[in-house]
């Protein structure tokens, strides 16, 4: 029988009801869940009928079994069953077909409605089958809908922020119902969806938890991807947000705030939570994987969190180190990995990967790590620079070495000579220099062997004042004397450059030791002290003799330079500290030697100077009887001694540095005293007033404390450069301009940087000016 609208079709029931029993059940079908509401509202409502629902035999999460409740119908009373259909289309249309075809036959001693959804096509079947069938069927006709998708989730977290219903007696329920249902059910269940494949409903796997967190978080969706996590930390963090509301109340809740983030990222190594340190990662990219950041390029080049601290290490080779950013990421990438526990593993690569630059590898290194610094000396091996080249890279690869490098000026001030030898100033500046190029560069050039052969034979060291005549001079009082043992002059630009960093004035005076430069011949000084005020400074001495790391014959590079200048710094730290807290009020270092570099990558024994017995000191110096009388060897003490780079037949090779002979690096020492800068800066010229004199050059003496490195002096804006006088605390100027009686303004320069603005008064004491004046 055929029904157009809803009350024709009550109409219809009511009669079957009322009529006397036909023995079986009414189907009544409909098309879509508005007409069936309609139908089962009005059977709710009725109180005669006995309503049975299949869903309250069904066990919370157990496939329900219409079969089950029918034997409900047969008993006295008008029924209706409700859910049989819906719960055998869940098993599928043969499951479905079977069962109208058992209930249309289904005998009864009263009178049942079977209430039937989307089963018209299934019913008409049957009833082709068997005429009689037909009358036992009501359909009531309408729009057909599309029966709703079932979506499968195995726990609660994967149907993240959407409604859910949990196990299939709720499910079967909400069929039963038939109304209001949504478009897609989602369901959580034991069963997987494959259970399903024969089912009426469309039955599937529910959406990602990605794709869930990306419905309700902006942040989720515009910003990561499904790749960025596992199945089981997109579920940490769906349950994470569901206690916190918000992707930020989040990132509050655990890194204090989204501002924190950089800052974190000392700690992130740290967190012992995995899904943490995933979020803390996950929040990164959210918040800082955009802009022009060093941080924000390595997290693009990121997909998982595996890969986070990997381009933190890498990011900078994707770079070349000519484009216009490069220095900024640069800068970055060192300040992030400072606040990272080193990764060794991932810091050896990245020194493996970076030579795909060659030459220009230098420029992706930094000085913070000893894999670092070894590739930065093995760069400095292999490759040629020059000296401006070098000096440039390392002010921002290493400024230690900078430092170093950077060039030290002997002059009258700090290098005391006879008048007739100070041509010795720019040759010690020149020789020097070289020296520590070649030290950093791992060579030694053809042309300063030849320098070092030529000054191995007129014994240049001479020229300067002794050690001692300058430590005998010196105030005792207040004074701290330190042994450093093997401390040479190639370390005096960085040591300047130390100590205006520690706020320390530096006075130096460069001298000579003894011969041959070992410490058992050069500790005359000690008698110029009280016994054991001196403290000993040995580790630089033991670094050359005795590392157990550094060894010439297995690592060509010195990579040791980075520790010597660490000691260095560490011990004028030290003293710094002790100076600020007033334990002395001068601080005087002193060195027995230096040592040479050079003279072991020379690798040189001579074998035809044999003298009686073997060479000492790795064959720097031999005892002998009485002068060789040769060029190069010098003899003092019972000694001959090289003075080039050769060694004595029988010396042992040296481990890093040797000293026992007679180079300039060996022998030439200096003489360091340490104060506290002074609080209150002191510029003045000692005479205000200058005699103006016909013929003869004006000039000013200036005082200035702490001293200045490069004074200069400008008036009218004219520039005149200074010249020490007796220490650096004195400066005169030459003033050819000032040629009249009047008041000048003059500004002080150390350098570029100015420093104080003085005036002077210049007045002429010829006759004839002071006639033209009256």
């Amino acid at each position: 029988m055929r029904c157009i609208t809803v009350d024709a079709c009550l109409k219809q029931i009511s009669d079957y009801c009322r009529g006397n029993p036909t023995g079986f059940p009414l189907l009544v079908n409909t098309e879509n869940p508005c007409d069936y509401a309609d139908i089962l509202n009005r059977m709710e409502a009725d109180i005669a009928k006995t309503r049975i629902y299949v869903s309250s035999a069904c066990e919370k999460d157990s496939l329900p079994m219409p079969e089950n409740v029918l034997y409900e119908m047969k008993k006295k009373g008008t029924h209706v069953l409700i859910g049989a259909v819906q719960a055998a289309m869940l098993h599928g249309e043969s499951a479905t077909d079977r069962l109208l075809g058992e209930l249309v036959i289904y005998q009864i001693s009263d009178h049942a409605i079977v209430l039937c959804d989307h089963c018209q096509r299934l019913l008409q079947a049957i009833a082709r089958k068997n005429l009689n069938f037909s009358k036992r069927m009501l359909f009531l006709e309408g729009k057909t809908s599309p029966l709703p998708t079932i979506l499968i989730a195995n726990n609660r977290l994967q149907c993240f922020g959407q409604k859910s219903m949990n196990g299939m007696k709720q499910l079967l329920n909400a069929l039963e119902k038939n109304a209001n249902l949504p478009k897609d059910i989602i369901l959580i269940t034991k069963y997987v969806p494959g259970l399903f494949a024969e089912s009426m409903y469309y039955v599937t796997e529910v959406a990602s938890i990605y794709k869930a967190l990306c419905q309700k978080y902006s942040e989720i969706a515009n910003m990561t991807r499904k790749l960025y996590g596992t199945d089981s930390q997109w579920s940490w963090l769906a349950e994470a947000l569901e206690k916190t509301s918000s992707f930020s109340k989040l990132i509050c809740k655990l890194f204090e705030s989204q501002d924190m983030l950089t800052i974190k990222l000392a700690d992130y190594v740290m967190f012992a939570d995995v899904n943490v340190r995933w979020f803390y990662w996950l929040a990164l990219k959210v918040y800082r994987s955009t802009g022009k950041s060093y941080l924000a390029m390595s997290l693009r080049l990121t997909n998982s969190q595996d890969e986070f601290e990997e381009k933190l290490y890498y990011a900078l080779l994707e770079e070349k180190h000519t484009s216009d950013i490069f220095d900024i990421h640069y800068a970055e990438r060192k300040r992030l990995l400072a606040q990272l526990e080193e990764n060794l593993p991932l810091m050896r690569e990245y020194c493996n990967l970076v030579t795909q630059y060659e030459r220009d590898a230098i420029f992706y290194l930094t000085d913070s790590s000893e894999d670092e610094q070894m590739a930065i000396v093995q760069c400095l091996s292999k490759y040629e620079y020059t000296e401006k080249e070098l000096l440039v890279a390392f002010e921002k690869v290493a400024p230690e070495l900078a430092s170093y490098l950077s060039q030290f000026d002997f002059n009258k001030t700090n290098t005391k000579v006879a008048q007739i030898d100070v041509g010795i100033w720019p040759l010690l500046t020149q020789y020097f220099q070289q020296y520590k190029l070649q030290k950093l560069c791992n060579r030694i050039f053809p042309e300063f062997v030849e320098q070092v052969e030529e000054l191995a034979n007129n014994r240049l060291y001479n020229k300067l004042v002794p050690r001692s005549a300058i430590v005998k001079k010196m105030g005792k009082n207040g004074v701290q004397p330190y042994f450093f043992d093997a401390l040479g002059v190639e370390f005096l630009s960085y040591i300047l450059a130390k100590c205006e960093e520690y706020g320390l004035i530096c006075e130096i005076d460069v001298a000579h030791g003894l011969l041959p430069s070992i410490t058992a011949k050069n500790k005359e000084f000690e008698q110029y002290f009280i016994a054991g005020t001196i403290r000993k400074i040995g580790a630089l001495d033991e670094l050359k003799h005795h590392s157990q790391v550094f060894n010439y014959e297995k690592v060509k590079e010195p990579i040791h330079l980075f520790h010597e200048l660490d000691i260095i710094d560490r011990n004028l730290r030290m003293i710094s500290s002790e100076l600020v807290q007033e334990h002395y009020q001068e601080a005087l270092i002193l060195s027995d030697h230096g040592a040479s570099r050079l003279a072991v990558i020379y690798e040189h024994e001579n074998e035809k100077i044999r003298l009686t017995k073997k060479g000492e000191h790795s064959g720097r110096c031999c005892p002998v009887a009485e002068n060789p009388n040769i060029p190069f060897v010098a003899y003092e003490d019972g000694y001959g001694i090289l003075a080039n780079y050769e060694r004595f037949n029988g010396g042992r090779p040296a481990n890093v540095e040797v000293h026992g002979g007679a180079t300039l690096e060996e022998v030439v020492v200096p003489i360091i005293r340490l104060t506290k800068r002074p609080e209150e800066l002191k510029i003045f010229f000692l005479n205000t007033l200058i005699h103006i004199k016909l013929k003869e050059v004006a000039t000013i003496k200036l005082f200035a404390n702490p001293p200045l490195k490069q004074p200069k002096l400008s008036v009218n804006d004219i520039f005149y450069d200074g010249e020490f006088l007796e220490d650096s605390k004195h400066v005169q100027f030459a003033m050819p301009e000032i040629k009249r009686s009047r008041t000048y303004e003059a500004k002080i320069y150390d350098g570029d940087r100015k420093v104080a603005t003085l005036s002077f008064k210049g007045e002429k004491k010829n006759a004839q000016e002071r006639q033209f004046s009256l």
